[in-house]
């Protein structure tokens, strides 16, 4: 028999005998015929028993008595995972020295604790064999099979400056495998659950887009998988100035020439005089975009009415480089 403390009842078989002296492991234990001990603990015990005569004639018997703890298979698994996941099983078992593992599909492993990757969706038995020694085994199988959900595969790519008339327009397209429900994150703080979303930017730069996917396996588990890639949408460079500006009455932009633009890294615009004299200069930006206007004056002083021309020198953050050229009428 396995485990501790176990009950030991020593039956005295001997012949002819008055005397009897038990000892174990060398230490004087009873003169009884017989006795009982309990052993708390796994061991390996010698046992002599020296019986004698009326005539002292004396005979000894010696046998060795191995205790044995009993193994107590346990283990803790979660009973629901997805394609693909990594299951860490958590051995709990006690008074075992190695392991069996039976895993349905997977074959058997001596491991302490497997690690499982069960690729295809379905049920799986598992049962633990836990073991001391040849004699001393304990035998688990979980009450209920684990349970493998599908996996969505998320995927996507993108199109983009497909619409002439939309400037930083992209054409997503979810190319995403096993999936009820998507979450598109653009890169600049907005998000989308359309399917395969069109989205206009309004950023001059590169993005990371996460796509997100979600299969809820007709509501029973959620499995999830998503996908970051960069992207780069269509650069957004424009440039307009107007064509007139009332110093004295108008109101707002009306009193000012205020260049506006999208995206541009360099510019330097002047406004000159119907004499060809330059009234005024510019090339300051901010965050891409022209930051100052001109007020028409010159020297402190409003300018005459009448035409003026300008031409503006403009590089786009795309690298490319155009003159621009109008004029603008100043009316008092």
């Amino acid at each position: 028999m396995c485990g501790v403390p176990m009950r030991v009842n020593f039956i005295n078989n001997s012949i002819g005998n008055i005397d009897n002296v038990w000892t174990i492991n060398n230490v004087p234990f009873s003169q009884d015929p017989n006795f009982t001990n309990i052993f708390n603990s796994a061991s390996t015990n010698d046992i002599e028993l020296t019986v004698k005569n009326e005539f002292l004639c004396s005979d000894t018997l010696k046998k060795t008595l191995d205790i044995y703890l009993q193994p107590i298979a346990d283990f803790e698994v979660k009973e629901q995972a997805c394609e693909g996941d990594i299951i860490v099983i958590k051995n709990k078992s006690i008074n075992a020295i190695s392991y069996i593992w039976d895993i349905e599909g997977q074959g058997t492993t001596t491991v302490i604790e497997p690690e499982l990757v069960f690729e295809a969706s379905g049920t799986y038995n598992i049962a633990l064999i836990a073991t001391y020694n040849t004699f001393c085994k304990d035998t688990l199988s979980i009450m209920s099979p684990i349970k493998i959900f599908d996996q969505p595969v998320a995927d996507f790519d993108y199109e983009g400056d497909y619409d002439d008339n939309i400037l930083g327009e992209v054409r997503f397209n979810n190319l995403s495998i096993d999936f009820d429900r998507s979450l598109w994150e653009f890169g600049d703080g907005n998000t989308s659950d359309d399917k395969s979303p069109v989205y206009e930017y309004d950023v001059n730069r590169s993005l990371l887009v996460k796509l997100t996917v979600y299969n809820d396996n007709n509501g029973q588990f959620t499995c999830i998988d998503s996908i970051t890639k960069p992207i780069a949408p269509e650069w957004i460079t424009t440039f307009f100035a107007p064509n007139a500006l009332s110093p004295e009455y108008g109101e707002g932009d009306v009193k000012v020439f205020k260049p506006v633009g999208v995206g541009l890294a360099t510019y330097k615009i002047n406004v000159y005089s119907p004499w060809g004299q330059s009234v005024w200069t510019s090339n300051k930006l901010e965050n891409t975009s022209p930051a100052e206007s001109w007020d028409g004056t010159y020297k402190g002083s409003i300018v005459p009415q009448g035409a003026y021309s300008w031409m503006a020198d403009v590089t786009f953050v795309n690298g490319a480089r155009k003159v621009y050229k109008g004029s603008v009428t100043v009316v008092r």
